[in-house]
């Protein structure tokens, strides 16, 4: 008779582990699951960013860049590029290096950081204007 109540006890004891066992494992899937969701979000933020960016700066020197291929390859008195659009172009081309600050720290939380510890705020994570705690790890907005 002991030695029923031995098995039926490891029998359920056994049963019992099992069940812990498949609970931890679904709870561990369910986190790599959840983490690997965040990862790929974060992937597709940081290619959206990026794509953004890319297109900025074509945008701004495509411009340029058809201008002077066109005074160099066409006579000027074929295909005259007038002085405005030219001047147009290489100035739009030039304000990409002050638009690309702005972008990186719009798109940016690393950046965005050092960029108002650069201007002199007195806490990283606060607001420059009134020392306001803003919520950017927990939002990744300003």
């Amino acid at each position: 008779m002991a030695a029923v109540f031995h098995v039926a006890t490891l029998f359920r004891l056994g049963e019992l582990f099992m069940r812990m066992s498949s609970t931890v494992n679904a709870d561990r899937v369910a986190r790599v699951a959840s983490a690997a969701r965040r990862l790929e979000q974060r992937e597709i933020q940081a290619t959206i960013r990026m794509a953004i960016i890319i297109a900025f700066f074509c945008g701004m020197w495509l411009g340029f860049f058809t201008v002077y291929v066109i005074n160099s390859w066409c006579p000027s008195n074929v295909c005259s590029v007038p002085r405005a659009l030219d001047a147009f172009f290489f100035w739009l081309g030039y304000a990409n290096s002050g638009i690309n600050p702005i972008l990186y720290t719009i798109f940016n939380d690393d950046f965005r950081r050092s960029f108002r510890k650069l201007l002199g705020c007195p806490m990283v994570d606060a607001d420059c204007r009134g020392g306001r705690e803003t919520t950017v790890r927990r939002t990744g907005r300003l």
